[in-house]
C-alpha cells in the first residue's frame, strides 16, 4: 500500500504531464508543423489534413491504421493525448525533427527528438505503465529534474518554473480527483483487458495481474 506522500507525488507528476507538459508539447508540435511546412499552416484545416493524408501512408502507399495515426489524421491536437503528441512530434514521416541518436551515442547538447525520448520515457516508465499510482521522494525529485530540464531546453524558462510550481504546492482537491478518476478507468480497462484472456484453467491467474491487488479472486473457473 502507497504511502500518503508518495500518492502524492505521483499525483504532482501526473498533473504536471497531462496539464503543463501536454499543453506545451500541442503548441511546439504545431510550431514545427508550420515551419516545415509553411503552405500547409496548421491553421488551415483543409490543407492541413490534406497534408497529414499524404504522409500518414505505409510504404505501399495505403493510409495507416494504427490507433495513433487514426487519432492524428483527425487533426484535432488539442484531443490528442501526451503519447499522440509524441508519436506525432517524432513521426519519421512528418520529418520535423532530426533524427535521435543511439543511446549510447547522445551527449550534450541533447537533440530536440532526444528530449522529447526523454519524455516518452518518463511518460512510460513512471507514470503510464505501472501498477500502483505512487512514486518514491528520490524518483519523484529525480523525474523532476528532467523534466524541468527538458521544459527548459524545449519550451523555456517559464514552463520550468510553471512545473517547479506544482512540484513544491500542496495537492489540491480537484488535482487529486482529475487523477484519480483518470487512474480509475484505466485499471478497470487494463483488468477487463487480461480478464478477457484469462486460461480456463481452475484455480490459474496470469503472472501480468499479480500486482492488482484490488481483484479480490482467488480461484477462477470456466
Amino acid at each position: 500500500m502507497e504511502s500518503s506522500l508518495e500518492h502524492d507525488n505521483f499525483v504532482k507528476l501526473s498533473y504536471i504531464l497531462l496539464n503543463i507538459v501536454a499543453q506545451h508539447l500541442r503548441k511546439y508540435f504545431v510550431k514545427l508543423w508550420d515551419i516545415k511546412y509553411p503552405n500547409d499552416k496548421w491553421d488551415d484545416v483543409a490543407k492541413r489534413n490534406l497534408k497529414l493524408q499524404s504522409l500518414l501512408v505505409t510504404r505501399d502507399g495505403r493510409q495507416k491504421q494504427d490507433v495513433y495515426s487514426q487519432r492524428i489524421l483527425k487533426g484535432d491536437e488539442q484531443n490528442w493525448d501526451i503519447s499522440t503528441l509524441i508519436r506525432a512530434i517524432l513521426d519519421p514521416g512528418f520529418k520535423l525533427l532530426e533524427g535521435c541518436r543511439d543511446p549510447g551515442k547522445r551527449k550534450s547538447p541533447l537533440r530536440q527528438s532526444e528530449e522529447i525520448e526523454i519524455i516518452r520515457q518518463i511518460r512510460n516508465e513512471d507514470y503510464g505503465h505501472i501498477s500502483s499510482m505512487s512514486c518514491s521522494l528520490d524518483a519523484f525529485m529525480q523525474i523532476m529534474k528532467k523534466i524541468k530540464s527538458v521544459a527548459t531546453n524545449l519550451f523555456g524558462e517559464d514552463v520550468e518554473k510553471e512545473i517547479y510550481k506544482i512540484e513544491i504546492s500542496q495537492i489540491t482537491q480537484s488535482m487529486r480527483e482529475q487523477v484519480d478518476k483518470l487512474h480509475e478507468g484505466k485499471s478497470l480497462l487494463i483488468c477487463y483487458s487480461h480478464l478477457q484472456s484469462l486460461p480456463k484453467v481452475p484455480g490459474t491467474f496470469p503472472k501480468s495481474m499479480k500486482n492488482y491487488s484490488f481483484l479480490s479472486i482467488s480461484t477462477i473457473t470456466p
